[in-house]
């Protein structure tokens, strides 16, 4: 396995962060918190398109055709600035639906609707999980809405039609939604390679969404780690004193150990190795656990302020909790990552 990313995938990292400082995404995302703001995110997720983030994992000439673990750089700098848009549901979307082993009649229509994606022309949410309630986040309403059918062979392409059944607003940015598939009208079915495909669709999401955690706590230290230097008590700069040093260091460390898990599932990922799915699972237990220790960290080092809305280090607690319930219960990670090593 190949645990290092690519020079394309550094340079797309790069550019990732300067067009989301440039574009102020971290002011703009907190501004929009709870607002319908469905306009300007949809111009948002075909600029973003335009940039190739969608596309970081689709084949030539479908897109870049980088790796996993190239991804997660570009996802942990999505997760810096809290983006609110689908872009790293978009990349494992269109990664299952431009898959080499997807038969060629049915990979038509999937290339199809994976080329409309990648252009930023349509939104689409895509719930692995075979389940008639379908949940995703949904920071802005998609189009369309991708589940596997009973069998899973195909995916079952629905329409996103009317209210859904419930929503989790803990995150703002990103809330979690709850939609009934009997509910919403089949306007199309496309043929996959079954339930390797879905797994590793699956698999996919988790990772990145465990490198877009990394992100997430990477800005809450940075942030910490400025207001401490300004902050000043008996003198000194709060950030003088070691037993606050100790507490930011801890977070710290627990987020590397994060980052490396990440980088580790994403490179099993690439090279199909059979754990990739519990180190995936691993992956996004070892982010929720370190970044919702890292805001809450965070948090507690800003005193009063960080109680503040117009801080914003509360969204870093937010978004951990968010994946911890969209990720479900514990019990199926731990027991995915354990079998996986019971079969060593």
């Amino acid at each position: 396995m190949n645990l290092l990313p690519s020079t394309d995938g550094w340079a797309l990292a790069r550019a990732t962060r300067d067009v989301l400082e440039r574009e102020g995404l971290a002011a703009t995302v907190r501004r929009e918190a709870g607002v319908s703001v469905t306009g300007a995110r949809r111009e948002r997720m075909v600029k973003l398109a335009e940039l190739g983030i969608p596309a970081v994992l689709a084949p030539d000439p479908h897109g870049l055709g980088l790796s996993c673990v190239d991804a997660t750089l570009v996802a942990e700098e999505v997760g810096r600035v809290l983006l609110a848009e689908p872009v790293l549901e978009a990349v494992a979307l269109t990664a299952a639906l431009l898959a080499d082993d997807t038969p060629g009649a049915a990979g038509n229509a999937g290339t199809a609707l994976a080329e409309r994606i990648l252009a930023g022309d349509v939104v689409a949410a895509f719930d692995p999980a075979p389940s008639d309630l379908a949940v995703v986040a949904e920071p802005l309403p998609p189009d369309l809405l991708l589940a596997p059918a009973p069998d899973r062979r195909s995916l079952r392409v629905h329409a996103v039609l009317g209210d859904p059944a419930d929503v989790d607003d803990m995150d703002p940015t990103r809330p979690r939604v709850s939609r009934r598939l009997r509910d919403l009208p089949v306007v199309d079915e496309i043929e996959i390679a079954g339930p390797v495909l879905l797994g590793r669709a699956s698999a996919l999401g988790r990772i990145l969404r465990a490198a877009e955690l990394v992100g997430t706590g990477d800005a809450a230290i940075a942030m910490t780690t400025v207001y401490l230097r300004e902050r000043e008590q008996f003198g000194r700069p709060v950030g003088a004193f070691q037993a606050v040093q100790h507490q930011l260091a801890a977070a710290w460390s627990r987020l590397q150990a994060a980052r490396a898990c990440a980088r580790a599932a994403a490179a099993a990922w690439d090279s199909w190795d059979r754990d990739a799915d519990a180190l995936a699972a691993a992956a996004s237990l070892a982010a929720v656990d370190a970044v919702a220790f890292t805001g809450e960290r965070c948090l507690h080092l800003h005193g009063g302020m960080g109680y503040a809305w117009e801080t914003g280090i509360h969204f870093t607690v937010r978004r951990a909790e968010a994946a911890r319930r969209l990720n479900g219960p514990r019990d199926p990670l731990h027991a995915a990552a354990l079998d996986a090593l019971a079969a060593r």
